[in-house]
């Protein structure tokens, strides 16, 4: 690639910002044909999709980009952190971090997304016996 992937995304940006759909959806499928076998250009393209708050397609192009790097340390967890930020599939989130926990170890970012949706699943609970009157932990 001639751009760095910054400046791609810079630009892919400059163009949402500008509301030049058109121009930014071009920008990434020149990423995607042009290294078809890369993840990045299907995670640009999940991007896209989420600004554009088209949550169905922008999984569709996290988990395109899942497929070509199923065991890549930072596809793991851009995907899980994507979909954490999204607030999407909980159970396919949860099993991108279990994937990069058991695969990676030492890495801090799945541990740390381990605890936040272990400090979420546990406040749900506690909504949910609070809510029917269990007295709250």
């Amino acid at each position: 690639m001639s751009e760095s992937l910054l400046q791609q995304l810079e630009q892919l940006e400059l163009y949402l910002l500008k509301e030049e759909k058109d121009n930014a959806k071009n920008l990434v499928f020149r990423m995607i044909t042009t290294h078809p076998e890369d993840d990045i250009g299907y995670f640009f393209m999940a991007y896209y999709y989420s600004v554009l708050r088209q949550k169905e397609e922008a999984i569709r192009w996290i988990d395109e980009a899942v497929q070509r790097a199923p065991e890549k340390e930072a596809a793991l967890a851009i995907a899980a952190g994507l979909y954490y930020d999204f607030s999407l599939n909980d159970l396919k989130r949860n099993e991108l971090v279990e994937t990069g926990l058991r695969l990676y170890p030492d890495n801090h970012f799945f541990h740390g997304l381990h605890a936040q949706i272990n400090e979420q699943t546990n406040k749900q609970a506690a909504s949910i016996g609070f809510l029917s009157g269990d007295d709250p932990p």
